[in-house]
């Protein structure tokens, strides 16, 4: 993080201490200083920087070997693996929730479908798809894709409802007989000619999206979700992406992508793209050389990948974090669920697409609206140091309430940024 935002944030924070003061109440100013200078660190020559916390000890992790994380596989061992158990089925429900927490069913959706496709009877299931569902489904082995042809894709089906005594879900039934969106390719590789093996030609309008990649969340993967994915989904979307939650010390492959990924997440340091809350728990959590947790910094830069261009006219991407109704903590539970698949934990990171509406100070994400306004007057109403007549008051609330807006969304909400830290206290 550059020095400036440094600045800026620390200026905001003293102001909360002035505002106490200027209340006349003087424990809460004390309160608030010990805050900052727990926090932050001033120099002789005034420079303002961040007060890093000690590294707790973690505990060391296992050391996985290489064959405990891609066993060479077998017939047997295949057919051990369940696609559908309780764990997964979990997953899949956090999956198919809006911003809202919402299940309703979606027109377009983009999938890396499991072998068996027990998750693609499960969402027919909770009325995530329906009859008028469009399946667009990716497949990197040519034999397993190969199976999708003709009714191939409606047979698989039929069985998957048949091991989950789902007899009665027409809709599903239904797949078989119209035409299947069948992509042959691996995400994140090129072709020869250096265009990407799945490049979603002549597909736009994608309304849900949920990429279950089996291994780490590759810098290629990031890559193809800022140059393919991004564009093409529009303005209701919900994202889903489920990769690793940590890479394996002791196995190479893994640490060094989360030693690229480390690299990249510095590069957003260096251009101040990170807010201070993502930063500090990507340090504190992700740091340790045996353990290798990852989750915090892939969704970091998932969030940077799906970031627009133009917010103005695209809108911009937001976790469910973002709803202030919720209280929820950023990157916790509403945002990134993880769980046990088979052996290895797994994180699914979930972002919706969001849009300006109305007036200033106002957006609504899959339809609910949040109000600058109200949430000033009910973090007004929630404080009784805090003078609904002052203009301070107010625009320090408004400076709260979007900076959590913005970490919230890993830092995408420029256009709410219309109070400076700067302005508070003037």
């Amino acid at each position: 993080m550059n020095n400036e935002t440094i600045g800026k944030n620390y200026t905001s924070q003293r102001a909360h201490v002035k505002i106490a003061m200027d209340a006349g109440n003087l424990e809460l100013a004390i309160q608030k200083y010990i805050e900052v200078k727990d926090k932050y660190l001033i120099s002789n020559s005034g420079q303002i920087s961040l007060r890093r916390k000690p590294k707790q000890k973690q505990p060391l992790a296992k050391i996985t070997t290489p064959s405990e994380i891609e066993p060479k596989p077998t017939k047997k061992d295949k057919a051990k693996v369940d696609y559908n158990n309780a764990e997964k089925r979990m997953n899949r429900l956090f999956v198919g929730q809006d911003f809202d927490g919402d299940f309703h069913p979606v027109k377009k959706a983009l999938l890396l479908p499991s072998e068996d496709l027990d998750g693609i009877i499960q969402f027919f299931e909770m009325g995530i798809f329906d009859k008028n569902t469009q399946l667009i489904c990716i497949e990197r082995e040519k034999k397993k894709f190969n199976q999708w042809q003709g009714r191939g894709f409606g047979i698989k089906l039929r069985e998957a409802q048949k091991r989950q005594g789902k007899h009665s879900i027409a809709d599903a039934v239904a797949i078989d007989y119209r035409e299947l969106t069948r992509i042959h390719g691996e995400i994140g590789e090129p072709n020869k000619d250096g265009e990407w093996q799945v490049d979603l030609a002549d597909i736009d309008e994608i309304d849900f999206v949920w990429l279950d990649f089996m291994g780490t969340l590759k810098p290629q993967y990031i890559k193809w979700i800022e140059e393919v994915l991004r564009d093409k989904t529009q303005k209701n979307a919900t994202v889903n992406i489920t990769v690793m939650s940590r890479a394996v010390g002791g196995y190479a492959p893994t640490v060094k992508i989360a030693e690229e990924k480390r690299n990249m997440i510095d590069k957003m340091v260096s251009e101040g793209l990170i807010e201070d809350e993502l930063l500090e728990s990507i340090m504190e959590n992700e740091t340790d050389e045996k353990s290798f947790e990852m989750f915090r910094t892939d969704n970091v830069l998932i969030a940077n990948a799906l970031k627009f261009d133009d917010q103005a006219s695209n809108g911009f991407w937001v976790r469910r974090s973002q709803d202030v109704s919720l209280n929820a903590d950023v990157l916790g539970e509403t945002d990134v669920t993880t769980y046990t698949g088979s052996k290895l934990e797994m994180a699914t990171h979930k972002f919706c697409r969001a849009y300006e509406v109305g007036g200033e100070g106002a957006m609504k994400p899959m339809g609910k609206l949040l109000n600058i306004d109200e949430c000033v007057k009910l973090m007004i109403e929630a404080d009784e140091n805090l003078d609904p007549n002052n203009p301070k008051h107010i625009a320090f609330c408004k400076l709260m309430i979007t900076q959590a807006q913005r970490q919230a969304c890993g830092g995408d909400i420029e256009a709410l940024r219309e109070f400076d830290a700067v302005k508070v206290g003037k």
